[in-house]
């Protein structure tokens, strides 16, 4: 009796097994194979306890028709850690920036979730024909600059480095979810009116590191008629390479850079190291976007310590921006040595308004080292050198006839930095390091290359 029991019971166990496989099966097969969109993402910013969160996604059409912008939604869990108003900016996107809006929920808490990001299009006259994806880069911060704790949030993701499938960030079509899984226990939100991408920074609380003495300021180019910046087309797309509306005054871009945080500044770089990716990566020749965000980082630590509106210098020499880009780096420059090799970044002219802009100092800064890449690899430099020299250049101006030794405080130095950040993953977080700090390894600088 005993043994027919047991029998029965395994039977029954091993029909539960069966029936639980069919019913993942076919939740499986609802939530992704038969998916019409697929959502893959990341997060730009990786750290436990930042006062930015920065979803990046990319939606791919995986069905056989076309599908309108307009009617696609997707839904980024977290949460909030206080009950702030918060604020919503595309960074950059293939569909334009300006097309794309932010709404936020609030919902009655559950395990992960007490907010969601609601992420829409608007005024985009066109579809998603099959095969083809587009990309959002995002960011959300409260009013009053406080932290979140992403471990907790249902859609954070501490460890993609780029897009991953997930199914807990979803997608709606025409307001049927098309992608991912509801946080179990959501129960209806309610939100604001729609909130229209915001360019211009709030004053953030500057993250708690060490702080190097900032240099003396320095005499300011004269300002010259003014260009207005326009989009640029890259490899990805169109990219916006001003970081302030335009008719921005001097005083409010001057304030707005000076209060970005050490994190907000590594995401413009890395935002300017994806738009121009294409040309960084065969002129530099990194083999990663991770390598190309560490070097440039690097370079900034160098430079500024990632300080957004710390300006140096007298003359040609003066410089402006994280990458503390020199005047020389802008056409109608008085002159001086002209750089007309990267004809695939617009060369802005030397006006207070380009000059003072955090994001056109950043794409004049990356567009003034190839620039010196190229003339190192005219000059003959070939591997380690080629790098090195093009660094000496950005610094010097010129990339040949500098010698050993300073090449080692500034080049080497460049070099060692951008390998902690690479090491340590402090490539997306608050954390930096400086000249001169201890726990840089600078016994072999160039070995992550």
């Amino acid at each position: 009796m005993r043994r027919v029991n047991i029998i029965g019971l395994l039977g029954g166990v091993a029909l539960l097994i069966v029936v639980s496989i069919l019913t993942f099966t076919s939740f499986k097969s609802a939530v992704f194979a038969q998916s019409s969109i697929n959502v893959l993402t990341y997060n730009g910013n990786r750290a436990v306890v930042t006062n930015t969160i920065s979803p990046r996604l990319r939606v791919v059409n995986k069905g056989p028709s076309a599908i309108h912008l307009t009617d696609v939604k997707i839904r980024y869990y977290f949460t909030e850690e206080g009950n702030q108003a918060q604020r919503f900016w595309c960074d950059w996107s293939t569909v334009g920036a300006s097309h794309v809006t932010g709404q936020f929920f609030s919902v009655s808490p559950i395990q992960g979730v007490d907010n969601y990001l609601e992420i829409g299009f608007t005024g985009v006259s066109r579809t998603l024909s099959p095969g083809a994806s587009i990309e959002v880069q995002t960011r959300i911060a409260k009013f009053n600059w406080s932290n979140y704790t992403q471990s907790n949030d249902y859609s954070f993701n501490q460890w993609a480095r780029n897009y991953v499938a997930t199914n807990k960030v979803t997608a709606y079509v025409t307001g049927t979810l098309n992608w991912g899984v509801v946080p179990t226990g959501l129960t209806t939100a309610s939100g604001p009116p729609p909130a229209s991408p915001i360019v211009l920074p709030p004053q953030p609380t500057p993250s708690v590191v060490p702080v190097q003495p900032s240099p003396s300021p320095s005499v300011v180019p004269s300002p010259s008629p003014s260009i207005t910046p326009t989009a640029t087309t890259t490899t990805q797309g169109t990219f916006a390479d001003n970081y302030f509306p335009t008719g921005t005054s001097i005083n409010a871009m001057k304030s707005g850079a000076a209060n970005l945080s050490k994190q907000q500044v590594k995401i413009l770089i890395e935002q300017h190291v994806d738009a121009y990716w294409g040309v960084v990566q065969s002129t530099l020749g990194f083999t990663t976007k991770e390598k190309a965000y560490a070097f440039f980082l690097g370079l900034a630590t160098r430079e500024s310590t990632f300080q957004g509106a710390l300006e140096t210098g007298n003359g040609p020499s003066d410089s402006y921006g994280p990458l503390q880009t020199a005047q020389t780096a802008y056409a109608n420059n008085n002159g001086w040595i002209p750089e007309k090799d990267v004809p695939e970044i617009q060369q802005y002219a030397l006006n207070q308004q380009n000059f003072y802009d955090v994001g056109i100092a950043v794409t004049m800064g990356i567009r003034h080292l190839l620039h010196n890449a190229r003339q190192s690899k005219a000059a003959g430099f070939t591997g380690i050198e080629f790098l090195r020299h093009a660094l000496i250049g950005y610094n010097t101006g010129f990339v040949t006839n500098n010698n050993q030794s300073w090449l080692q405080q500034y080049s080497d130095e460049i070099g060692a930095l951008a390998g902690w950040y690479l090491s340590n993953n402090h490539l997306y977080d608050a954390a930096f390091s400086w000249t001169g700090n201890s726990n840089v390894n600078r016994s072999s600088p160039w070995g992550w290359y």
